[in-house]
């Protein structure tokens, strides 16, 4: 079991030292990694993160309401590569869903934070993928209403401290499947 929690709704600017500060009460602070205005909060014990994401989930930290749960395991992640060494599959294939273009992603940016900010927009990512050459990435959702709400949450945000900016991607497949 995963002993992290995300961090989600982080007030802008907070620092890795208040956000220990502010976690230190439920168990000892092993490791605090901020993205924008998200981050994860790694404890020594399964116990000091249950007790932290029962305490701090929906309460006010420096003026805003956090979202505190625990991480996934990411083992899973590591754990799922084939024999060859390829790594999982991120998702269903590609035009199930209403696609966002984020334009501006930092080269340190992996497809699995792009993935976690777009469930800040939106619960239901169904896929996300970064081409580190461009700078730009994909966040797919499964209907127009999703992504549309993902955008207006999202727009102004920084991934990893970089502004990036989202824009809808052409709805020529969703109206081929009518």
């Amino acid at each position: 079991m995963s002993k992290s929690a995300y961090v989600g709704r982080l007030p802008q600017g907070v620092s890795k030292q208040e956000l220990e500060d502010h976690f230190k009460t439920f168990g000892r602070v092993v490791e605090v990694r901020l993205m924008s205005n998200f981050g994860f909060v790694e404890f020594e014990t399964v116990d000091d993160v249950e007790a932290a994401c029962r305490g701090l989930d929906g309460k006010d930290f420096m003026g805003e309401r956090l979202i505190v749960e625990r991480a996934r395991d990411s083992s899973r992640r590591r754990d799922a590569y084939d024999p060859m060494g390829r790594p999982p599959p991120r998702g269903p294939p590609r035009g199930r869903g209403v696609r966002v273009s984020v334009v501006g992603i930092n080269q340190s940016t992996s497809w699995q934070d792009l993935k976690d900010f777009g469930r800040q927009g939106c619960e239901n990512v169904m896929y996300a993928d970064i081409d580190h050459y461009t700078g730009n990435g994909v966040i797919e959702f499964p209907s127009m209403a999703d992504a549309e709400d993902a955008i207006r949450r999202l727009s102004g945000s920084e991934i990893q401290g970089v502004p990036v900016k989202l824009e809808l991607q052409a709805v020529r497949s969703i109206l081929r499947r009518g």
